[in-house]
């Protein structure tokens, strides 16, 4: 048996950056009644971190699907499905 070592990115099946998931959060949140803030993209250079950011990244998933036959879910997806738990603990 191969030994299964190094590291595995596991993400949602779909690529987003930081504004667009967040914009994906609040669509998604106003069907709970929740209203959500004016959003601005900004681009890397723009953003306050520490450390140096790559102007275009991603984390591929390829490596865990082929290894585990697993495959991800949609994003919009997997986010309506934890809104909805947090909704019914409220």
């Amino acid at each position: 048996m191969k030994a299964l070592i190094g590291t595995y990115h596991f993400a949602g099946a779909d690529i987003a950056t930081w504004f667009g998931f967040a914009k994906l959060i609040f669509k998604e949140a106003g069907s709970f009644g929740v209203a959500g803030p004016k959003l601005a993209a900004i681009t890397s250079a723009e953003d306050p971190r520490l450390a140096p950011r790559p102007v275009y990244s991603v984390l591929d998933t390829k490596k865990i699907e082929r290894t585990f036959d697993i495959t991800p879910r949609s994003l919009r997806d997997i986010l309506v499905e934890c809104l909805k738990k947090l909704s019914e603990r409220l």
